[in-house]
């Protein structure tokens, strides 16, 4: 049944709701992070946690939801998904305790998981071909829309009402997203016959992500830590092997190994892992560098914050659009490049000279401008360079990279500036600049090697025409 425009705009409403909601909490907690390790008496590295346990959810989960989805309906999962997500929410919000804090954040995660995944395809399946791209445009721009908002909305609830309030938050908005669904969102055809799922797959992939993780960020790992490493290094890289045999053999993968066969794919999947990590260090740790160092109140944490977040909402579209002019390779490693250059003007911040304000803007502004030109032309080649058949799958990897770029980020930041800082002598203070300069000039070098690898990627024209015609010959 083909529905009316009014009908289109009610579930691209509802569809931007799944995406605006994750998003917002994502730079909410980011920049109120301070004010939830102040108040539940942890480290930074084990308030980490909040963000990573989200962030190591989603991204075990992202690729196999969408499977699940064809089991039991897109629209019983976006409810589901938008119930989860608030009551995870809530049970955050009554927790005094890191631990279960983290629980309930690794509850969000599944939440979140089910709207990222089912709300593009809630979209394409609605609205016919010739009006896709600019639904998938809008649903683009509730994403950085949340990301700009976030900051200035959570350090203003924190600041009036607490922590907890930024939580609460959710249970409005979810409400309206559960009623919403039901109402407009049409039922979707389950799929014929069973729909195999790639449970082997999954559970590796699964045990390779925990292992990574807890091996960037040891904070919650015993007193012998040097061996608690070495043996997750081992998993991880046991299970990686165990993934890429198990991929092989599967006649329907949980991720087809053969899209990293093609250049632009495999170099843009690797530029996004990059790029995501180093902005996401900032956004984790200049709201600590923030609000210890200059003793900003969360409502000024956020709207320093938001500065680059909205940069990155007026600068993507323009970007995107020079992608039909000119390719991806030039803006991807401009995009990267200046990515780059503003880490390294982070560490001029530190130095505690006149003009450190100056140059934290300068930063955080150019910071989102690098991301925003790098970004849109860089998912577009790499979806680009898949064969149409494999699109899903391509755009599911993709996806996940963003997320696991994230979580690499807030782990690598989290536990090298605790490095740093118990490893230097001196006052408090000193030791943070020296923590925040060390971090800031490790981002700018990966920074650096993903400009490298942004330039070397090819016409994504050429690489899919040639996947597709080796497919064909067998």
């Amino acid at each position: 049944m083909e529905l009316t425009a009014r009908q289109k705009w009610w579930v691209l409403i509802t569809a931007g709701l799944a995406t605006f909601l994750p998003s917002t909490y994502n730079s909410i907690l980011n920049t109120i992070l301070p004010e939830i390790q102040h108040g539940l008496h942890s480290s930074l590295a084990a308030s980490a946690w909040i963000m990573l346990m989200y962030l190591l959810v989603l991204t075990v989960l992202l690729l196999p939801v969408g499977r699940v989805s064809d089991l039991i309906g897109r629209r019983n999962l976006l409810v589901a998904g938008f119930l989860l997500f608030a009551g995870a929410a809530v049970f955050c919000a009554v927790s005094r305790d890191l631990v279960w804090v983290v629980v309930g954040r690794g509850i969000m995660g599944v939440g979140g998981a089910m709207l990222i995944s089912v709300a593009p395809a809630v979209v394409t399946t609605v609205m016919p071909a010739r009006e896709r791209g600019r639904a998938m445009g809008f649903l683009g721009l509730l994403t950085y829309l949340g990301m700009a908002v976030g900051p200035v909305l959570g350090g203003t609830l924190t600041q009036l009402w607490g922590w907890p309030a930024v939580f609460l938050f959710a249970v409005p908005t979810g409400l309206v997203g559960v009623l919403l669904g039901i109402i407009v969102i049409p039922k979707s055809p389950k799929a014929s016959g069973r729909v195999p799922l790639d449970t082997r797959g999954t559970l590796v992939y699964a045990v390779a992500a925990v292992a990574f993780t807890l091996a960037m960020n040891p904070s919650v790992l015993g007193r012998d830590k040097t061996v608690a490493i070495a043996v997750l290094v081992a998993v991880t890289v046991a299970s990686i092997v165990g993934f890429i045999l198990i991929e092989r053999r599967q006649a329907k993968p949980l991720m087809c190994l053969n899209l990293f066969t093609i250049r632009t794919f495999s170099f843009g999947i690797i530029a996004t892992v990059l790029n995501y990590s180093t902005f996401f260090i900032v956004t984790f740790l200049v709201p600590v560098y923030l609000s210890h160092q200059f003793r900003f109140s969360p409502a000024v944490v956020g709207l320093w914050m938001s500065g680059m977040s909205v940069v990155m909402a007026v600068v993507a579209p323009a970007a995107g659009a020079m992608y039909d002019r000119i390719g991806s390779r030039a803006l991807s490693t401009v995009g990267m490049a200046c990515g780059a250059v503003s880490l390294a003007v982070f560490t001029l911040v530190a130095r505690q000279g006149n003009g450190e304000f100056l140059w934290l803007a300068v930063a955080l502004l150019l910071n989102g401008f690098g991301t925003a030109v790098f970004a849109p032309p860089n998912n577009t080649s790499v979806l680009m360079s898949a064969p149409s058949k494999q699109q899903g799958m391509a755009s599911g990897v993709l996806t996940t990279s963003r997320y696991f770029g994230m979580m690499c980020g807030i782990a690598l930041g989290s536990t090298l500036f605790n490095a740093i800082i118990h490893s230097l002598p001196g006052s408090t203070a000193s030791g943070y600049d020296d923590a925040f300069r060390g971090v800031m000039w490790t981002a700018a070098g990966i920074m650096a090697i993903g400009t490298v690898i942004a330039y070397g990627t090819r016409s994504e024209r050429k690489d899919a025409a040639s996947v597709t015609s080796s497919s064909r010959g067998g």
